[in-house]
């Protein structure tokens, strides 16, 4: 995902909550072969996990290294990773318990579990054991709740996408998408990276700004629809002119672009009001379909905002627990792993060949 088009820190997500459910590319994006070492924190809500990352990533970064953050999709104020790298060595960190349920493929040899819930009393946590159980049942059905609002939402806007589809104008898309595509002679294959920088939860949609060398900027200005079939046609033609790209895929679909930059010109195309490339007229301004799919995406908006006052409650529930479990809690125990992994992983950072 690092490259010399983009700025030396990055943030970004490894899962998303999407129309299809809660889907994790945690596997896609911190592959074991290529780190050094992973660290996969284990231990119940509440147990410091995202602290621990944040405490290390603002050590690394004060000192100069180049740290990743992975922000929680459902939380973008915690973190679910990170990744901190030198010119020799890669390392990770990331949060192994549900919904991401990460172990290790090389154990000791690459990865090693931090277990967190080491570090609590037990006794007093058996002690609450009704309240834990009831509140993290309704915190999963109230995820559960979510998700399948998720998913008629999802259903909804794929079919008026159908419709859409069957009016848009392809052979005027192709011309417009030749005309602001930034030209350039290659005979290479296109490469194609892809990164999520929006979320969806609580708080509805959410988007991290790019970090990325932007010497220009196309906006488009259209519906939702009209913009997603477009970005099809500009992905299409990018890779017939072997392009370099990054997509930035929606967190409800990755199948949805949302950007598109084109590495070698730092060019980035996006969606926006008062837009320089204004696509309305790749469909018919007059024709019922529309009119039939205003009223689809009203419903697909009631059945979004449901899914984030669901989103809202599982995140509510998800609190009651992390303090429950925090009056259990010995942090100074934390402390100590924190010091010891620091002293570990710049020893790795410092060795590493």
């Amino acid at each position: 995902m690092n490259n010399e088009n983009m700025s030396k820190q990055q943030k970004y997500f490894a899962a998303q909550n999407s129309y299809m459910g809660f889907k994790s590319h945690f596997n896609e994006i911190i592959n074991p072969k290529d780190y050094t070492r992973i660290f996969i924190l284990k231990g119940g809500p509440g147990t410091g996990k995202s602290s621990f990352m944040k405490t290390v990533a603002k050590h690394f970064d004060r000192n100069g290294l180049q740290v990743d953050e992975i922000l929680c999709s459902s939380d973008p104020a915690s973190l679910d990773g990170i990744i901190i790298k030198n010119n020799k060595a890669s390392i990770a960190i990331m949060d192994g318990t549900s919904p991401h349920n990460q172990d290790p493929k090389f154990p000791g040899a690459v990865e090693e579990i931090i277990d967190l819930g080491g570090f609590w009393d037990k006794r007093w946590l058996s002690a609450q054991r009704n309240e834990i159980v009831e509140i993290a049942t309704e915190k999963e059905k109230a995820y559960k709740t979510a998700y399948s609002y998720l998913n008629i939402a999802g259903t909804i806007y794929n079919e008026a996408r159908k419709i859409y589809s069957n009016i848009f104008d392809k052979d005027k898309a192709k011309s417009l998408a030749e005309s602001i595509i930034p030209k350039e002679e290659t005979n290479k294959i296109s490469t194609i990276e892809k990164m999520f920088v929006s979320a969806f939860g609580k708080n509805g949609y959410f988007s991290l700004n790019e970090t990325l060398k932007i010497d220009k900027e196309i906006i488009l200005s259209g519906s939702e629809i009209i913009c997603d079939l477009f970005f099809d046609v500009l992905y299409e033609f990018s890779n017939r002119l072997g392009l370099s790209i990054i997509k930035f895929v929606s967190p409800l679909d990755e199948n949805i672009i949302e950007k598109l930059y084109i590495k070698t010109k730092s060019t980035i195309i996006k969606r926006g009001s008062n837009g320089t490339v204004d696509l309305n007229g790749l469909v018919p301004n007059k024709n019922s379909d529309i009119e039939r799919c205003r009223i689809m995406l009203e419903m697909r908006e009631a059945s979004m905002n449901e899914a984030v006052r669901w989103f809202s409650i599982a995140s509510d529930l998800h609190f009651r627990l992390e303090e429950i479990y925090g009056k259990a809690m010995d942090f100074s125990k934390n402390q100590e792993i924190i010091h010891e992994k620091l002293s570990q992983i710049e020893n790795i950072l410092q060795n590493a060949r």
